[in-house]
């Protein structure tokens, strides 16, 4: 072989190791996945946990990339090639995956659970999306889903997936990994043959809101508490669906598997993924939780949190209309002097603590002595903390006026 032979042979082996190395390389961060063949457009995240928040407008839901269980129990990722983005178009927004059928965690190979979360996940420490949630279960009338969605399957006979609800039930207000009593998933939509890890229902046809369910039940890996997986036995119209969620925690309630003095920390849907390619899409999506307590007052509290630097009277009038405005200590303390400061609280079902205060205004003032900390309240049941500046008290630090900054808090509102 002559020497410009072996060059040449050399340059076309060195090409090809190049280019099958290149087609099977993956990231070996902890933040990313391989490549951006899941992107859908300029809005989309593509990393580890990625967020996106106030999707198609709505303050109170993020989408999440949720990717937890990419590596399997030996801490492997996927030798060949995967890819995972949320994606987030204006009107439209949902997420797009690819996954192989190696790896994953030996729980059913479920690599991921992108998601859209309304509330708080307890396995992290973020606050709560929104203000309606963490909730004490009897509290809860209806919690009622709209969706409109589309599901487009790419390679149909090798998916494994489902549509599911994933509720998260905790003997607390402030929801941890250690006070879960309780994981509730609903799913709307499976291909044949996915099934729960227990494969064999507990109960059959159970019927809720006009459908039925097989109801799997299981413990949660090593936790103390138990997954109840409601898996639907028809498919339900995903392009206009509207489903009711409380009847799931009433059945659970009445077979004593948790008490109505738990709270529900979150509503939660995504889809579970073990293999194949897909995109799901949404143009609508919104959460509604009614209560059974009822607000005699003209006090109102928005759904959504916000910030010292948000337009926050033009964010009232977003929620609620131009007939309310943010509240001013003033008011606050006239109905406490015409009511009871109990009377107040009981009406907003509002908890204790600094980190369930409301942005509010003084004398018509935003923020204290013109500087950058913002007016806010805190309820402290008269064991005010010592860092905590009070500017003034109701019934002896019953509700507290504070300032700062950084805020992240939802505002309250009173009819005009």
């Amino acid at each position: 072989m002559s020497k410009m032979s072996i060059i040449k042979w050399f340059i076309v082996v060195s090409l090809f190791f190049v280019i099958i190395c290149n087609c099977n390389k993956k990231e070996e961060t902890d933040t990313q996945t391989t490549s951006t063949d899941c992107n859908v457009g300029s809005n989309s995240k593509c990393n580890l946990n990625d967020e996106m928040k106030s999707i198609s407008g709505n303050c109170s839901l993020k989408l999440i990339n949720d990717m937890w269980g990419i590596y399997d129990k030996n801490g492997t990722k996927p030798n060949t090639f995967y890819c995972q983005c949320i994606f987030n178009n204006g009107n439209i927004f949902g997420w797009k995956w690819q996954w192989p059928h190696d790896g994953g965690l030996a729980l059913l190979g479920i690599k991921s659970y992108p998601e859209i979360l309304f509330g708080r996940n307890p396995y992290n420490n973020n606050a709560s999306t929104t203000s309606l949630l963490p909730i004490m279960i009897s509290n809860i009338d209806q919690i009622q889903v709209t969706y409109t969605a589309n599901l487009n399957l790419l390679t149909q006979t090798t998916n494994q997936y489902n549509l599911s609800f994933d509720l998260w039930v905790t003997d607390s207000q402030t929801p941890t990994s250690s006070n879960i009593k309780a994981e509730i998933m609903i799913w709307e939509l499976a291909n044949t043959g996915f099934t729960p890890p227990s494969n064999i229902p507990t109960y059959s046809n159970v019927p809720i809101g006009g459908q039925y369910y097989d109801l799997y039940e299981y413990p949660h890996g090593l936790d103390p508490y138990w997954t109840h997986s409601f898996v639907s036995k028809s498919t339900p119209n995903i392009s206009n669906r509207i489903i009711n969620l409380k009847p799931f925690l009433d059945y659970l309630i009445n077979k004593n598997d948790f008490s109505t003095d738990r709270f529900l920390s979150n509503v939660t849907f995504g889809t579970e993924l073990y293999e194949g390619s897909g995109t799901i899409t949404f143009t609508d999506y919104a959460v509604n939780i009614s209560t059974l307590q009822t607000n005699n007052s003209d006090f109102k509290i928005t759904r959504c949190f916000y910030t010292e630097t948000n337009n926050i009277e033009q964010a009232v009038v977003n929620e609620f209309g131009s007939n309310y405005r943010i509240a001013d200590w003033n008011d606050i303390v006239s109905y406490c002097q015409s009511n009871s400061p109990d009377q107040f609280i009981n009406n907003l079902n509002w908890q204790l603590g600094e980190e369930n205060s409301f942005i509010v205004i003084w004398n018509g003032q935003h923020f204290y002595n013109n500087g950058t900390r913002h007016f806010y309240i805190s309820r402290f049941d008269h064991n005010k903390p010592i860092h905590y500046l009070a500017h003034d008290n109701i019934d002896n630090h019953h509700i507290d006026l504070g300032s700062w900054y950084g805020l992240n808090m939802p505002i309250l509102c009173i009819k005009k």
